[in-house]
This record gives structure tokens, C-alpha cells and sequence, in this order.
């Protein structure tokens, strides 16, 4: 893959299931992910296992603060490669 065709994706949902699935095969394919689940531990574990591509938030999105706290780590400088977000997955369930 040409880093040109490397893409930013968020991905709400992704502690297990399809999302975990979904952002597995996304980082195999060298694109960068910020995720967003309830539980924090396989979010951690995903950020282990792919260094320099990953960035997490732990929280229930369906909560406003939550998600209002993701808002700021999307647009600031410290996590550059999601300024630039190409798609969003969103698989929460409420």
C-alpha cells in the first residue's frame, strides 16, 4: 500500500464483534484508527498491537460528554493523522 492511498477511519463500537473485526482488518491494511467503545481493555490491546496507528477513547458515545470529549482529540495537533478523517463507522448499539 502507497501512503497516499493510507486512510484515517473512526470507528464507534470497536471493543468487539464486527467492530473490533472491522479495525483489525483496517490496520492490516496500514490505515490508522481512532476508536471509541465501552470498554477500554481491547481498545488498549489493539493500540499494542499496531504502534503509531492507533488512538482510543473509552467511554459510551450515547453519553453527550463522552462524546463531546472525543470532538477535541479528533482536531488537536497531537493526534495529526486524525485531523484528516476519511470515514466513519459507526456500530455503537444504544
Amino acid at each position: 500500500m502507497t501512503s497516499a492511498a493510507k486512510k484515517s477511519i473512526l470507528i464507534t463500537g470497536a471493543s468487539r464483534g464486527i467492530g473490533l473485526a472491522i479495525a483489525k482488518s483496517l490496520l492490516k491494511d496500514g490505515h490508522n484508527v481512532f476508536v471509541l467503545a465501552r470498554t477500554s481493555a481491547p481498545l488498549e490491546e489493539l493500540k499494542k498491537q499496531a504502534p503509531g496507528q492507533v488512538e482510543f477513547l473509552a467511554g459510551d458515545v450515547a453519553d453527550e460528554q463522552v462524546s463531546l470529549s472525543a470532538y477535541p482529540i479528533t482536531i488537536s495537533g497531537k493526534l495529526s493523522y486524525i485531523n484528516d478523517v476519511q470515514c466513519v463507522v459507526h456500530l455503537l448499539t444504544v
